[in-house]
Parts: structure tokens; sequence; C-alpha cells
């Protein structure tokens, strides 16, 4: 609609004139048609209008930008309503049950000596969230915020990986400041210059160049009407003559400082730094001058420095190390400067860490897959879900903010799709779908991901757990037979096992008394065992046999 407005289109009575200047012999060969002039007066009379709505409509959106920002500015946004209580993922400045952290950090901040402070934990531990609380309630501090998200092991294989760390943390802390805060910096940047400037810097020229021409040529205030002019004309040559030497001299100095900014290289609008001369020094030992003047010219005496343990490499530490150090032996800072390093545990082997910090603060993770069901039960008290289920689904969830997306999300598909589905199903496959986002998107490919192979295998799935049931089956049937041998097929034959069982626990060259057995049937015999608890046994004690009462445990039969 703008497009049309911006560029209207010629009427059609222009577009026949341009044709017929074309072509003049149209205008003879075709005969003369009437104009409708009832349909190009209202098209005069709604262009007009048109105009009107667009420049209403600049204006309107002008106005509601400049209020919204007012608004985040003045309010950050407090009238912002949360639909359905959804979470941010982001690091907090209002984290909960972290004071232990904050007094243990604060104790370190303000300890003479201690230099290099480490925060560890494993990732989604609430690290980020723990620093930005300290960051919030400590403001006696000035913090420089240094972050390495964006390397990771595979930045290794490029063999200058190191450069580019350290040319990403100089970038950081040069593009962290205004250009005016650091001006004697050799490092050039793209400074966008204000209208004010313009307006003077113009002011400027235009004076310089006008003083100039007086004093080319003086007689040109003579010329001038007016006898006060005429009068003032060697004052007026005067403070030509003081314009041009302070303009010159304010040119000369901008100039010779900017003379001294080229012998280095710059830093360009896409964040690389380009170097006059190669070198296989260090990038922080190359530019530590500008370091050093860095911290001089900016009050910052905190730098936090998250991420690094993205590059899995123990020895870059030892470069932050040395930089720590050299900046706070600098006579010329006058200072202290601290560097807070968030980081995970499994960093360092054995007691290296010890070697690398002066002072180590560990965070006990918020989420893990012991707790994870109690933070999932906070967050989703109103849902029909079973805590069986959520103990089981839990154990798969060790990160904070993978939890908070799960919930997230699991609140929208239900507004959206999910109001009459089965609860528990729904979360499961919103848990999936976190776990496992490219299998989760392979579901709207039919053929594709595990999960549609599964079911396109279900037929497959079901004869093999058949096959396997009725091998189960016919195990059972024949064991089933084999013990139904085993029972006894009369009384007496039960007596007998009976029998046996109790001679089994006669001792060792015991044997039962032979006359006993003959007085008496088996009946008997089991029910004096079990009465008396004994029973005769004879062993052979030189050459004759010994009789004996041995004692039997009926319970044990």
């Amino acid at each position: 609609m703008y497009k049309s407005i911006m560029k209207p289109e010629l009427p059609d009575a222009l577009n026949t004139l341009s044709e017929n200047a074309e072509n003049p012999k149209s205008e003879i060969d075709e005969p003369l048609k009437p104009e409708d002039n009832s349909s190009s007066s209202k098209e005069k009379q709604s262009k007009p209008r048109k105009r009107i709505k667009y420049r209403i409509s600049k204006i309107l959106s002008w106005a509601v930008y400049h209020l919204n920002e007012f608004d985040r500015k003045l309010t950050a946004f407090a009238s912002n309503e949360n639909p359905d209580g959804v979470e941010s993922m982001t690091a907090t400045d209002k984290a909960d049950n972290v004071k232990p952290y904050i007094d243990y950090l604060l104790w370190a901040a303000k300890e003479p000596g201690i230099t290099n402070i480490a925060l560890t934990g494993p990732y989604g531990s609430g690290k980020s969230s723990i620093i930005k609380t300290f960051q919030r309630l400590h403001r006696e501090f000035r913090y420089l915020n240094v972050s390495l998200a964006k390397f990771d092991a595979a930045y290794k294989e490029n063999p200058n990986w190191r450069d580019e760390v350290e040319i990403s943390i100089l970038q950081q802390f040069f593009y962290h400041v205004k250009a005016k805060k650091i001006p004697d910096s050799r490092f050039k940047r793209i400074r966008k210059t204000t209208v004010w400037e313009k307006i003077i810097g113009t002011v400027f020229l235009v004076m310089i160049s006008l003083s100039g021409y007086l004093l080319y040529n003086p007689g040109f205030l003579k010329n001038l009407p007016g006898d006060w002019i005429t009068n003032q004309t060697d004052y007026i040559l005067l403070g030509s003559f003081g314009i041009i030497i302070i303009l010159s001299s304010l040119l000369v100095y901008r100039f010779y400082r900017n003379l001294l900014k080229l012998q280095i290289g710059k830093f360009s609008l896409d964040g690389s730094i380009e170097l006059n001369k190669i070198s296989d020094t260090s990038i922080f030992n190359k530019h530590l001058d500008e370091i050093i003047y860095f911290f001089n010219s900016t009050p910052y005496n905190i730098v936090v420095i998250e991420d690094i343990d993205r590059i899995n490499d123990p020895d870059i530490f030892v470069k932050f190390r040395e930089v720590n150090f050299l900046i706070n032996n600098s006579k010329e800072i006058g200072r202290e400067i601290k560097f807070l390093y968030a980081l995970r545990d499994g960093m360092f082997k054995d007691d290296e860490r010890t070697k690398f910090f002066d002072f180590i603060v560990p965070v006990i993770p918020v989420a893990n897959a012991t707790n994870s069901v109690d933070k999932l039960l906070s967050k989703l008290p109103d849902e029909k879900v079973d805590k069986v289920f959520l103990q089981n689904a839990s154990l798969y969830i060790d990160d904070m903010r993978l939890l908070i997306n799960i919930v997230n999300e699991y609140l929208l598909y239900k507004k959206m799709i999910g109001a009459k589905l089965d609860q528990r199903k729904l979360l499961a496959m919103i848990i999936y779908k976190n776990l496992n986002p490219e299998e989760f998107e392979k579901l709207h490919e039919h053929g594709n991901g595990e999960i549609n192979r599964l079911f396109t295998m279900k037929s497959t799935f079901v004869k093999t757990a058949l096959s396997e049931l009725d091998k189960k089956i016919n195990e059972t049937t024949d064991e089933i037979g084999r013990l139904e041998g085993l029972i006894p097929a009369n009384l007496e034959q039960l007596r007998m096992l009976y029998i046996y069982k109790i001679f089994e626990k006669l001792p060792t060259n015991h044997s039962p008394n032979i006359s006993l057995l003959s007085n008496i049937d088996t009946e008997e015999l089991i029910e004096q065992v079990r009465s008396s608890k004994t029973i005769q046994s004879r062993v052979l004690v030189g050459y004759s046999y010994q009789i004996n009462d041995i004692k039997i445990d009926w319970s044990k039969i």
C-alpha cells in the first residue's frame, strides 16, 4: 500500500498522452473516446486522502515507538502481562537462595591479593544468575563482562584459534565503552557522528574559511556598507587571525593524535582486527599497552569472564593469569583488577585448578536428575500428571534452563492443541522434543525418524513379542509337566519322601536304626520324629554300633 502511495501510477489519460507522443499516428488512426470525468475526479480526490492517512500513520508509528522506548527506560515494561506464568531461560539478577555465594564473592572481591576468582559448577547450575545478582546487589564495583559463548572445541581445529579467542576478548573490551572514553587508543572503529558535531564542524569550517579570506583580502571589509565595520577593521582582522590560530591548533592536535593511531591496525565494522605486521607473539602481549591504557582510562575493577570452559583448554587460563598479573603490577593503573571466571568443575584434572585461582566458589546445581521432579511439580501444580511419570521422566532432566523450556512449551502446546489430549502423553512428547529436537522434527516427515520407524515396524515387533511369548509358554508347560511328575502318587509315597528328607538330616557316617524301622510303620515313624524331634541313629565305633538320638528340626524338613 505504501509503495503505491509513495510512487503513484500515472492516470490513464497521461499514459495515453505519453503513448501518443511516442507514436503520433495512433492519435490519427484511433477515434477519440470521451473521458470519464466522474472516475478521474474521484481518483484525484482519493489521492490527497491517501497521502493524509499515510502521514498520520507515520506520525502515529513514530509516537508509539518513542512511547514504547520511554516505557522501557522508565518502568522496564512493568505492565507487560505474563501469559500462563512462563519463565525466561536467561540468567536473572534476582536469583533465590544464593546469599552464601554472594557473601563469598563479596569477601573475595574486597580481599587484597585475591585477583583470580573462580565460580565453578556444571552447565545450568545458575552461575550466570549468581553473577548477575551479585552485580545488582553490589554496585560499588565496576564490572566488565566478557563472554566466549561462540567458541567451542571445534575452534581448536584452526591453528590460530588462540589468536581468535584473544581478539574476541579485545573486541569486547574496547567495544564495551564509548570511543570518547578511550580517545588515545590506536584501535580505530567507526563512530557515529551526531547532528551537533556536524553543525559544530560546519561552523568551524565556515569560520576558518571566512577568517582566511578576510586576512587574504582585507579590503573586502572597506567595501561593506556601514561605518562601524570600517572602523573596526583592525579588530576584525585580529580576531580572524586568532580564530585561524586556535582552529589550526585544534586540527593539528587531532591530526597528530590520529597519526599515532595509524601505527597499529584497526577494528573494522565486522569486529576483525587488521595488524600491520604478522608476528608469532600473543595478541595479548602485542597489545598489552592498549590493555593497560584501557583499564587506566576506565573505572572497571572486576572483569567477569563466562563460557571460557567451552574451549576445553586449561592452558588458556595461563594467559589470563599472566595478563591479570601484568595489569595489577602496572603503576599506571593504581588499583586492583580482579578476574571472575564462571566455568565447570571438569575443566581441570586433580589439583590443577588450585594452581590457577586464588579463590574458588563451588555452585550446587539448582536442578538435577534427583530434584527436577520437585521443580516440575512446583511449576505444574494444576496439571493432571501423575508423580510416578514425572519421577521417571525427571531422570533425563538435569538442567534448569531445559526444565523451564519444557514447562513453557508444554503450556503453549496445551493451550493450542492439547486441551483434550492426555496431559501425560503431551508432556512426554514435549520432554522428548527437548531431549531429541532433531528426531522430533522428523516426525513431520513421513517415514523418517526413529518414532516413525518404530511405528512402521510395529507388526515386526508384535510378531517377535508373540514368538517370545510362545517360547516362554512352551518352556513353562514343559516345566509344569516335569514338576507334576514329582508329585507323589499316594499318601505312602509322600510319607516315604518325608522319611527320605529326615534321613538326609543325619550326620555323616550315621545311619538309621534298622531295628527301629522294622518294628514301626512309616506313619508312626513320622509322628514319632515330629513329637520327639529326634530320631535314633547308629554309628560304627570299633567293632560294634553305637545308638544315638539325633535332634531334628521339623520346620526344615
